[in-house]
């Protein structure tokens, strides 16, 4: 979790896109999953933080305040 120069905290973590979850592996025996970094918007319900929407991102959204 990241706090941006806003004040609005962020949660980064690893996700697999299900529109492309593998690429091939050297030696093309196996597959390994192919894992993006996602970074969404947090919010609070009752003290607790919760992704917003309720859902990780598929979609670009706004990007977090620099300073």
């Amino acid at each position: 979790m990241v706090t941006d120069a806003a004040g609005q905290d962020w949660l980064a973590c690893h996700a697999i896109d299900p529109r492309q979850p593998t690429f091939d592996a050297i030696d093309d025996s196996e597959g390994h999953s192919r894992r993006v970094l996602v970074l969404d918007k947090l919010d609070y319900a009752e003290g607790w933080p919760v992704v917003a929407g309720s859902s990780p991102s598929r979609e670009p959204r706004p990007a977090p305040v620099g300073r």
